[in-house]
């Protein structure tokens, strides 16, 4: 994990809406698809370090609200889609903890 990467903040929710845990990790498409597909059974939202929203996933890992298409189209898409249909394997993400995310 480089701490010069931009980070960004995963929110899983369960089906009563609510978030136990935030995820915080490099802000990559790569780490980004792979947390909208490793956490598919559930809704997701990814914010950045301020808690601006980037995108939103739906349940079954598909982005829901991303309001920058240009990044969906061209950097997302690409990695998640093939991930979606099981022709890329996932990969674990480093994950730091909120006393990382402070450095």
């Amino acid at each position: 994990m480089s701490n010069n990467q931009s980070k960004v903040i995963g929110y899983v929710f369960d089906s009563s809406g609510q978030h136990k845990q935030q995820y915080y990790f490099d802000d990559t498409p790569e780490n980004i698809a792979n947390f909208i597909t490793q956490n598919n059974s559930n809704a997701c939202t990814i914010t950045d370090e301020a808690d601006n929203f980037v995108l939103k996933s739906t349940v079954g890992g598909f982005v829901d609200v991303c309001h920058d298409q240009h990044y969906l189209t061209t950097k997302l898409l690409p990695i998640l889609i093939p991930l979606q249909l099981g022709e890329t394997e996932s990969v674990e993400i480093d994950f730091y903890n909120d006393i990382e995310m402070m450095m």
